[in-house]
């Protein structure tokens, strides 16, 4: 991992590994723009695949409810998760969680989802965390 000179920057000794469930499900540390567009097109790319088997399946068929409910349960795990990337993104630019609010307001969301995904990260270390991608430690 480089850091904003552009050299290695060594992991703490004390610093915790960050996992899946850190990255999708957890409001604590920091992630740069290229993880957070990944997670973000993650979680198009698994809501396409609900929304096309429920199409595609037949209608008034076991399937299709099955295919349903999958889409609800990924809406609802999707939509905290995109919450808890939009916080850790906004603490990368050295803003509060608070912002993450306007992901909900319509005209906003694609300009906010944007902003997040063209800004470069704030020089490291900042109040959110040492070092971008990674827990706050």
């Amino acid at each position: 991992m480089a850091d904003a000179s552009g050299q290695g920057s060594s992991p703490s000794p004390n610093r915790q590994p960050a996992s899946m469930a850190w990255l999708f499900f957890s409001p604590s540390g920091r992630i740069g723009r290229k993880t957070y567009t990944l997670a973000v097109l993650f979680w198009v790319c698994v809501t396409a695949m609900a929304v096309q088997g429920t199409t595609a399946a037949p209608e008034a068929s076991a399937s299709e409810t099955l295919f349903a409910l999958a889409g609800l349960t990924i809406l609802l795990a999707g939509s905290v998760s995109l919450i808890m990337l939009a916080i850790k993104r906004f603490h990368d630019l050295g803003y509060p969680a608070m912002l993450a609010i306007l992901l909900f307001v319509p005209i906003l969301s694609l300009i906010v989802l944007l902003f997040l995904v063209v800004f470069p990260s704030q020089p490291q270390p900042n109040p959110y965390g040492d070092i971008t991608d990674a827990p706050k430690s």
